[in-house]
């Protein structure tokens, strides 16, 4: 192969993937369906469903589930973002596409996975399987066990990276649970999805998901394809605080899939109300912003104050704006706080505080022990006099 230039090499990667689905497609009992699911990120309401529950290949939408798990190793610290791993002859050999890493060749966690996100690489998914269970076979079982425990009860997986496989199969609601499980339990490492391209080599890797530059607010998450399944993919878009997540399954091409994707997710957000949001000058860097900001929140059952829950602190303010938006989910409508996003220092700090307020004292601590139980790591804080004072100064220069 050495003597054939990248173009021929792509040429023939192309044609091999062609020839291994369509020899799929012609065993296979799978006939395409169409599917289709929308639902409110933060509540789990279903806006939109068509053949929802109807079990279909994934394709690579198995490979939200592979960096469910890779995240879940990062989260942990077993694995950090600059781990290196080797490439064995089994991932190497991978059917296209891929990244084209040699065997017996290395790559940092962050560069695969990456690959995965944006060019959908086969050989990046067990490459990083087996990195962190020693086959993908044991890694797979890992990735079920997790699909159950997540209640995608009509999912199951048979490989990392959703080359045709008989026993592969989920739904348009498995996959939106699944999305909505990575925004909420990873808004860290989430917006990695809404890479458009990165450099590998000196060579610029695109993103599959054309919809990143197209659809206001979209920000994720992963495109799929094989004969057995047509064009599918997942979605996720926030607007003015709100979050939606649009899956479609079974497109005729990429360009219908993702003109009826679009059109569900425009339909979907016209349907939901207006969310109160408020946010501080040092969140400026935010790409939604609310259309409005409203003093008071209209028909509380609390007084308002100035004590706060405190949800987490963040990089990046549209990832502490997630996180509290998916708290505030959790709560009764009585409490009905307001969402602050705030830097967490006065000076060159980077991070960006998650609340929930103006609460009284009592309303805040009832807050705290309803996320509590439900999971959500949390603490009451109150902004002293002092503080009010310096935030004041800060938001003045």
């Amino acid at each position: 192969m050495a003597f054939l230039n990248l173009r021929t090499v792509r040429f023939f990667n192309v044609l091999i993937f062609i020839v291994l689905n369509l020899s799929t497609l012609a065993s296979s009992a799978w006939a395409i369906k169409y599917a289709a699911l929308v639902m409110d990120a933060h509540t789990g309401k279903v806006l939109h469903a068509h053949n929802a529950n109807d079990q279909v290949p994934p394709a690579s939408l198995t490979k939200m589930m592979t960096l469910y798990v890779l995240f879940e190793e990062l989260e942990a610290k077993r694995l950090t973002l600059n781990s290196i791993i080797k490439v064995s002859k089994n991932a190497a050999r991978q059917p296209p596409t891929k990244l084209g890493v040699a065997a017996g060749g290395t790559i940092r966690v962050k560069d695969a996975m990456l690959a995965m996100i944006t060019r959908s690489a086969n050989d990046m998914s067990v490459a990083i399987a087996e990195r962190i269970s020693g086959t993908e076979t044991a890694f797979v079982e890992r990735m079920n066990h997790r699909a159950r425990s997540l209640g995608l009860s009509r999912t199951h997986f048979g490989n990392t990276s959703g080359l045709p496989h008989k026993q592969q199969v989920t739904t348009a609601t498995d996959m939106a649970r699944l999305s909505q499980a990575l925004l909420k339990r990873f808004p860290a490492y989430y917006h990695y999805f809404g890479t458009k391209a990165f450099v590998y080599n000196g060579q610029k890797i695109h993103n599959h998901n054309k919809l990143l530059d197209r659809v206001e607010g979209l920000d994720g998450i992963k495109t799929g394809f094989i004969c057995a399944s047509g064009f599918n993919i997942a979605t996720s878009a926030m607007r003015k605080g709100q979050r939606l997540i649009g899956v479609v399954m079974g497109g005729e091409t990429a360009q219908s899939r993702n003109q009826r994707v679009t059109k569900l997710l425009e339909a979907s957000f016209s349907q939901l109300p207006v969310q109160n949001a408020i946010y501080n000058k040092e969140s400026e860097d935010l790409s939604q912003r609310p259309m409005r900001q409203p003093s008071e929140n209209v028909g509380l059952k609390r007084k308002q104050g100035d004590w706060y829950v405190q949800v987490g602190v963040y990089k990046k303010a549209k990832d502490a704006h997630m996180s509290a938006a998916l708290s505030l989910a959790k709560l009764p409508k009585e409490y009905g706080p307001t969402i602050f996003v705030s830097k967490a220092g006065l000076k060159r700090a980077r991070l960006y505080r998650a609340r929930l307020g103006r609460f009284d004292k009592i309303s805040a601590y009832k807050v705290y022990h309803i996320l509590k139980k439900q999971g959500v790591s949390c603490l009451v804080t109150r902004d002293s006099p002092r503080a009010k004072m310096l935030t004041a100064m800060a938001e003045t220069r």
